[in-house]
């Protein structure tokens, strides 16, 4: 009866938290970007979020990158299969919740005017609430739902669920704490240049723990089960052949 009920609570709380977020979207939409309007009533950042915006999305690009090197490698080195189950949940977390819900899905067919593009803060377009469809002027720049930069940063929660499945709370705690610190200050970045509004990021959040949990779930939970099935000789067998690769 335990069982089947362990993994609720990890995805259910997190879709009440953002129901209940909801109805206040807005307002702190524009609350968030109002504090980073200048006298001018524009945005204009410090230099720095330039920079991240410029180079904030190589930590997880050199992550994917190195993910597939590794997936690729485990078909041509025997040393390399131990980490194909890993390599493969990790690059599918970026394409799934980064390149399909994130771009393919939400950037292409639901519009959303950047902070810096609405009427509000000195832009043509009026402001689209998180709940609501876009009704203003069309144009193929109105990208501003979910922030990409964000995702980049909430893509080292891989490493976070990596750590939890194989008892290592090292890797799962160093994981959280680069995903925590890397998506504020991505966020921070692209917020300050009215990039994106804050749903937009909470949104981020929402797809890439959910992308990130059910993948998890379906491909390192059923590792770890056959790991758990295999007898204490199976298992010896096993780790021998780690400690001679290592």
């Amino acid at each position: 009866m335990n069982g089947p009920q362990r993994p609720l609570l990890p995805w259910l709380l997190p879709l009440i938290l953002f129901l209940v977020y909801l109805p206040y979207a807005s307002t702190l939409d524009l609350a968030v970007a109002g504090h980073f309007v200048q006298s001018d009533g524009r945005f204009h950042a410090p230099a720095w979020c330039l920079f991240i915006y410029t180079y904030g999305l190589l930590p997880g690009q050199l992550l994917f990158a190195g993910s597939v090197a590794v997936l690729i490698a485990s078909y041509f080195a025997r040393r390399f299969i131990r980490y194909r189950s890993y390599a493969l949940y990790v690059a599918l977390t970026l394409i799934v919740g980064s390149g399909i819900f994130g771009h393919a899905v939400f950037k292409q067919f639901w519009d959303r005017p950047r902070p810096k593009q609405v009427v509000l803060f000195g832009g043509k377009y009026p402001y689209c609430p998180l709940t609501q469809p876009y009704n203003g002027p069309s144009d193929r720049f109105l990208r501003s739902l979910p922030s990409g930069h964000a995702t980049m940063g909430l893509y080292f929660l891989t490493l976070y669920f990596i750590g939890k499945r194989l008892g290592r709370q090292r890797i799962a705690r160093g994981g959280l704490w680069i995903t925590v610190a890397l998506s504020i200050v991505l966020a921070w970045a692209r917020l300050a240049q009215g990039g994106h509004f804050l749903s937009d990021v909470i949104v981020s959040i929402f797809i890439m723990w959910m992308t990130a949990y059910w993948l998890d779930y379906f491909i390192l939970k059923r590792v770890h089960e056959s790991d758990s099935n295999k007898t204490p000789c199976e298992l010896t067998t096993r780790s021998v052949r780690i400690v001679n690769y290592g």
